[in-house]
C-alpha cells in the first residue's frame, strides 16, 4: 500500500502535446510573434468569411494581400493549398504570376541595398559570414511560345547548368542567395574566379566580414581555389609558408578556403570502393578493403546504422552523402574493432585456431579502425548548430580548450599517410584526400584566427554546403519557384 500511495505523489512526465502547447502559449505572449501575426491576421478577418459565398472569379484581392499570401506559399506550397480549401485566399495561379517576375542573372542590385542596410545594425561578430557556392545541372524548359521567339533570335542552344551563390552568418541563424549564373556546359574556372572576386568584394562593400568559402571537391572548383591561391601567393609570399592549408587575400582580407566535410566523405567512400586505402592512424599500419565492409554486413550480425543496401555497389546511390556517413560511421567502426578484438582474444587461449584465425581477422579490424577514424573526423567538422546538442565531446562548439583543434592536429598527420592502392599495386591519385587535408589545415587555421578575434566559441557546422543544398532541393521540387527562365543565356 505504502508502494502505491508513493508512486501517486511522482510527477507524470509531459506528453509531447502539452509541451507543444506550453511552447505554443509562451510564443503567443512574446511582442515580436504579435506584432508579425497581425499582417497574417488581415487574410482570415470578418470581411474575408463574407465572400465565401461568392464566386471564385468574384472574389477581389488587394496587393498587400497577395504579398502577403506569397510569403506563406513560399514556406510550404502543400499547406497552402490546404488552406485555400478551408479559408478564401488568393489562388495559387495568381500567385504563380506574381512571382515571375524577371530577375536578372548575377547580383541584384536592390538585393545588394538591402544587405547594406541590413549590416548597419549588426555588430562587428554578427556580420561574419561564409560565401558557398555549387553548380547545378538543369533542363530546360521550353514551351510553344518561347520556341517560336528562339527561332525569331537564331538560338539552337539551352542553358544546362546553373552557378548559385550564397552566403551564411556565423553566429547567426540566416543566409541568404546572393547572386545566380548561367551557362552552357560547366563555368569555365577563369570566369568562376571573376565572379567569385566580384562577389566577395561587394559584399565587403556592404560591410560584411567574409571569412571563408565553401564548396564541393569538383575538379573545376579546385582548380578556382588553386588560382586564387596562387594569386595570393604572387603579392603575399610569406602568407602561405610552411603551411599545407593555404588561403586567398582580397582586399585586404584573408579569407579561408574549405571544402564540404559530408562530400570529401563521400568521395573517400567512391575511391574505397574499386581501390585499397593504406595510411598510418596512431602509429597503426591499416589498410581498408572494402569487402571487409561488405563482410561485416552478413549474416544475422547486428550493426549499429550500417545495412546491406548501404554496402551494395549495384542498390547504392554514390551521389547520396548521407550514404557514405553510414558506411564511414564511428559506431559502425567501433563495433567492428569490438567484435573483433573479443575473437582475437578468444582464438589466443585456443592453440589450434590461434595461428589461423587471427592472420584472418586483424586485416578486418583495421578497416574498422580507418572507418572509426574518418567517423570522428566527419563529426567534428560537423558538430552541433546550437549550444543545446552536447552528445558528445566532437558535437560542441570549438573552443581553445576543445578536443577539435587536437584531432585536427592527429588527423592531418593520418591524412599525409593516406594514399590509395589499386590490384595493380599502384598509387591511385584522390583529389578526397588532399581536399581533406587541406580543410583540416585551414580548420585549425580558422580556429586560431577566430580566438584572435577574442571570439571564446564557435560552432564548425556552420561551415558546411547544408542550406544550400536545401535550397536546390527545393527549386528542383518547384517549391513556389517560377522566376528562373533556363531557356534564356544570359
Amino acid at each position: 500500500m505504502g508502494n502505491s500511495m508513493f508512486r501517486c505523489k511522482k510527477k507524470r512526465k509531459d506528453s509531447t502535446n502539452v509541451k507543444r502547447l506550453r511552447k505554443a502559449i509562451k510564443l503567443s505572449q512574446n511582442l515580436k510573434f504579435q506584432k508579425h501575426i497581425r499582417t497574417f491576421s488581415a487574410l482570415f478577418n470578418r470581411d474575408r468569411m463574407k465572400e465565401i459565398h461568392k464566386r471564385t472569379r468574384r472574389r477581389v484581392f488587394t496587393d498587400r494581400d497577395k504579398f502577403i499570401a506569397l510569403s506563406l506559399y513560399k514556406q510550404n506550397p502543400h499547406i497552402y493549398r490546404l488552406l485555400c480549401n478551408i479559408y478564401v485566399l488568393p489562388p495559387v495561379s495568381s500567385l504563380q504570376k506574381l512571382s515571375s517576375e524577371r530577375i536578372s542573372p548575377g547580383m541584384n542590385i536592390r538585393l545588394l541595398a538591402k544587405l547594406k542596410l541590413r549590416a548597419r545594425g549588426l555588430s562587428r561578430v554578427e556580420k561574419m559570414c561564409v560565401l558557398m557556392f555549387d553548380e547545378v545541372v538543369i533542363a530546360p524548359t521550353v514551351d510553344c511560345e518561347q520556341r517560336e521567339h528562339l527561332r525569331r533570335i537564331d538560338i539552337s542552344t539551352y542553358a544546362d547548368h546553373v552557378v548559385i551563390f550564397m552566403i551564411r552568418l556565423i553566429f547567426t541563424k540566416r543566409n541568404q542567395p546572393v547572386a545566380y549564373k548561367f551557362s552552357v556546359g560547366r563555368l569555365n574556372p577563369l570566369y568562376m574566379q571573376m565572379c567569385i572576386n566580384f562577389i566577395i568584394s561587394e559584399l565587403q562593400y556592404c560591410g560584411f566580414n567574409v571569412m571563408a568559402t565553401v564548396c564541393d571537391q569538383n575538379v573545376r572548383n579546385i582548380a578556382v581555389i588553386n588560382a586564387l591561391i596562387a594569386d595570393t601567393n604572387e603579392i603575399y609570399k610569406d602568407i602561405n609558408k610552411n603551411r599545407e592549408g593555404a588561403v586567398f587575400v582580397l582586399n585586404k582580407q584573408v579569407i579561408v578556403p574549405m571544402y564540404d566535410a559530408s562530400q570529401l566523405i563521400k568521395g573517400i567512400r567512391n575511391d574505397l570502393i574499386k581501390n585499397d586505402l593504406h595510411m598510418t592512424v596512431d602509429d597503426d599500419v591499416c589498410v581498408a578493403k572494402w569487402d571487409h565492409i561488405v563482410k561485416y554486413t552478413e549474416g544475422e550480425h547486428i550493426t549499429y546504422r550500417l545495412t546491406k543496401r548501404d554496402v551494395d555497389v549495384k542498390k547504392m546511390n554514390r551521389l547520396d552523402a548521407e550514404c557514405a556517413k553510414r558506411t564511414m560511421s564511428e559506431g559502425d567502426g567501433g563495433l567492428m574493432m569490438f567484435r573483433l578484438k573479443v575473437h582475437i582474444e578468444v582464438a589466443q587461449y585456443i592453440p589450434a585456431i590461434k595461428d589461423t584465425i587471427i592472420p584472418s581477422i586483424e586485416p578486418t579490424y583495421y578497416t574498422g579502425r580507418v572507418m572509426k577514424f574518418f567517423g570522428e573526423l566527419n563529426k567534428s567538422m560537423s558538430g552541433g548548430y546550437t549550444p543545446y546538442i552536447e552528445h558528445t565531446n566532437l558535437r560542441r562548439g570549438v573552443t581553445r580548450r576543445s578536443v577539435h583543434r587536437k584531432l585536427w592536429k592527429s588527423s592531418a598527420k593520418a591524412l599525409r599517410t593516406a594514399r590509395f592502392i589499386d590490384k595493380d599495386g599502384k598509387k591511385v591519385p584522390s583529389h578526397s584526400l588532399d581536399c581533406w587535408i587541406q580543410t583540416v589545415n585551414n580548420a585549425r587555421y580558422l580556429s586560431s584566427k577566430m580566438f584572435n578575434n577574442n571570439i571564446r566559441k564557435f560552432f564548425i557546422a556552420r561551415f558546411n554546403m547544408y542550406p544550400l543544398q536545401e535550397f536546390i532541393r527545393r527549386i528542383r521540387l518547384s517549391y513556389g519557384c517560377y522566376n528562373i527562365r533556363t531557356y534564356e543565356i544570359v
